[in-house]
């Protein structure tokens, strides 16, 4: 089957997206697959973020334990998905474009995936008041069974404090349910 310029929304804390789909539902009863492709010609993430109560939801046993085995399996799936520039994020966090390449695979009992989400450089996130521009932003899926994705995130902005100009970068890497930071200033600050 083929779909153009479809809206759908499929998880409820997801954005809708609107996009164009080729998929395949083939194979023998008992072992069915869907296949194909969606590429993601728009979605728009307006919603505002409330970053402490998500941290605190988002703990480890809930990224890890998040595709439980216990459930049936109706069918396999092997989904390219496929996103060129076309998310926004445009809410109380940042002001960027993204870029996406996925890949859903796993069944319904156990659905999974890898792949990657990269912010473009130069879009802005908000953090403690403050803007900052990003430098790199990529988030990788590389367990597919945990959705605890891999950050690879590096912030920049300038401050001016007591007659003197900064320049801070801000840093964040590791897996989200364990993320590090590192900040740094020049010239340097304690």
């Amino acid at each position: 089957g083929k779909v153009e310029d479809a809206r759908v929304q499929y998880l409820d804390y997801l954005p809708p997206l609107v996009g164009d789909a080729d998929l395949r539902f083939d194979g023998p009863v008992d072992d069915l697959l869907l296949s194909g492709t969606i590429d993601i010609a728009e979605m728009t993430f307006s919603a505002r973020i409330d970053w402490e109560a998500m941290v605190l939801s988002l703990r480890e046993e809930r990224l890890t334990g998040s595709a439980p085995e216990a459930r049936t399996k109706y069918f396999s799936m092997d989904l390219d998905v496929r996103a060129d520039d076309t998310i926004r994020l445009r809410n109380n966090v940042a002001d960027a474009d993204a870029s996406a390449r996925l890949r859903i695979l796993g069944d319904t009992a156990r659905p999974g995936m890898v792949g990657e989400v990269e912010i473009d450089p130069g879009g802005e996130i908000y953090l403690h008041e403050r803007e900052f521009e990003v430098t790199r932003g990529e988030l990788r899926y590389v367990d597919p069974y945990t959705f605890d994705p891999d950050l690879d995130i590096l912030l920049e902005t300038d401050v001016r404090s007591h007659e003197q100009d900064y320049h801070v970068t801000y840093g964040v890497t590791g897996p989200f349910s364990d993320w590090r930071t590192n900040t740094a200033a020049d010239p340097y600050l304690a």
